[in-house]
């Protein structure tokens, strides 16, 4: 359990445990982006960029196009905004 490797598929695990959290609530997490919300706009990036970052460790190349798409939205509403969505304040 305290092996390199563990701790890596240990990490992916989580990671997949937390898009599953927030994808049963993604639906109510978008409608309040479109009302500005910055924590909504938080939680979407988060959510987006980890699931790059897994869809690349999985070589799921399948999907990854709609995930980039997604984060080219945040990234342009951050830019249009000029907010920068502050990177590690996610409270689970």
């Amino acid at each position: 359990k305290g092996h390199p490797f563990f701790r890596e598929v240990v990490y992916v695990w989580q990671m997949k445990q937390l898009h599953n959290r927030i994808f049963r609530k993604l639906k109510q997490i978008k409608s309040a982006a479109e009302q500005e919300d910055l924590q909504a706009y938080t939680i979407l990036k988060f959510y987006y960029q980890s699931q790059k970052q897994i869809f690349e460790l999985d070589n799921n190349t399948l999907t990854l196009d709609s995930v980039l798409r997604e984060l080219e939205k945040i990234e342009d509403w951050e830019r249009k905004q000029s907010a920068a969505i502050k990177e590690g304040e996610i409270d689970e």
